[in-house]
C-alpha cells in the first residue's frame, strides 16, 4: 500500500485529516487525483469532528482542496 497523509476541506466547511492509498503507480498526490477516475475516495485513519480512526468514503464533488501532510 502506498499511502499519503492528507488534510481535506469539504464544501460544507468541514476539514478532515487521514490517509489515502494512492496505489503503486502514483508517486504524487496530484497525479493520483487527476488519473483516478473513481468518483469516491476512501480516507482511513480519519479524524472528523472529534471522531478518530474512522473510515470515510468521500465523493470527490464535495472536496474544495486537498493538502498533503508531510510525515
Amino acid at each position: 500500500m502506498n499511502t499519503r497523509k492528507v488534510k481535506i476541506k469539504c464544501i460544507d466547511g468541514s476539514t478532515l485529516r487521514g490517509k489515502i492509498n494512492i496505489g503503486a503507480k502514483s508517486t504524487r498526490l496530484s497525479d493520483w487525483f487527476y488519473l483516478n477516475k473513481d468518483q469516491f475516495i476512501t480516507v482511513f485513519e480519519a479524524t472528523l469532528e472529534g471522531e478518530t480512526d474512522q473510515v470515510l468514503i468521500l465523493n470527490k464533488d464535495n472536496i474544495i482542496w486537498v493538502m498533503p501532510i508531510e510525515e
